[in-house]
C-alpha cells in the first residue's frame, strides 16, 4: 500500500514544507498553501517523487509530475508537449532524476 503524505508550498514565504498534514485548501486564508501529494515512488537516486516535481531522463528531456483526474493517476508530462504525449508514472521511473519543482525552480521550464 502506498504511503499517503504531502508537502506544501507557501505562496507568501516561497518555501516548501515537508510532511505536512493536509487541510482543506482555503481554510487558512492567511497562508495560501499549495499541496503536493507523494506519488509513492522514488527517482534513480532514491529521492521521493511529488506532484509538481520536475524530472529529467537519461536523454535530458524534462517532465512535470502531475495528477490527471480523469485517469485517477499521476502522470509525467514531457515539457512542451500535450497530454497525449504523457506517460503513466510507474516503476520505470528508475532512469529519471528529480531536478527541482515548479514552485522553487520555475526557471528550469523556461525555453532558451
Amino acid at each position: 500500500m502506498r504511503e499517503i503524505k504531502f508537502r506544501a508550498w507557501d505562496k507568501h514565504t516561497k518555501e516548501i514544507y515537508n510532511d505536512v498534514t493536509y487541510v482543506k485548501e482555503g481554510e487558512n486564508e492567511t497562508r495560501p498553501w499549495v499541496f503536493m501529494q507523494y506519488t509513492g515512488l522514488k527517482d534513480k537516486n532514491g529521492k521521493e517523487i511529488y506532484e509538481g516535481d520536475i524530472s529529467k531522463n537519461n536523454r535530458d528531456f524534462l517532465y512535470v509530475i502531475t495528477w490527471h483526474p480523469s485517469m485517477c493517476a499521476f502522470v509525467q508530462l514531457q515539457w512542451g508537449h500535450t497530454f497525449s504525449d504523457g506517460d503513466f508514472l510507474d516503476m520505470r521511473f528508475n532512469f529519471h532524476e528529480i531536478i527541482g519543482n515548479i514552485y522553487e525552480n520555475p526557471e528550469l521550464l523556461t525555453k532558451e
